[in-house]
């Protein structure tokens, strides 16, 4: 998709783990804040990810993130921000997340494990 990998600042990592988002703040009135949806990751970096969900998220709602890792065991608590959101089909939207830096203590092992699975130098 050209719209995200023009944006791209670092490696992505394809992947198709469960997760769950709750959204924290709510932008517009597509989605109710405090919902929580379960989805699944389309691509993870270090940074941020590419989600599939049933409904748009609209760009700059705040989430909470739960990510669990098929092939590692935990779970990740993230927080992040919408970029983007766009419909592929009836029943599917990706969206663009901008993981936040400081959102919690997970962040560190979080960019770890993606460095590790990604490969030497990345």
């Amino acid at each position: 998709m050209s719209h995200d990998t023009d944006r791209r600042r670092q490696p992505r990592l394809e992947r198709d783990d469960t997760l769950f988002v709750r959204i924290a703040s709510a932008t517009g009135e597509a989605i109710e804040e405090g919902q929580s949806v379960r989805c699944s990751t389309e691509n993870v970096s270090q940074d941020g990810l590419r989600i599939r969900l049933s409904e748009a998220v609209p760009e700059g709602t705040f989430l909470e993130l739960w990510i669990k890792f098929s092939d590692r065991p935990g779970t990740f608590l993230l927080k992040g921000v919408t970029k983007w959101s766009k419909r592929v089909d009836e029943d599917t939207v990706l969206v663009g997340i901008q993981l936040a830096d400081d959102s919690v203590e997970d962040m560190a092992a979080w960019r770890a494990t993606v460095a590790e699975k990604l490969g030497p130098g990345h």
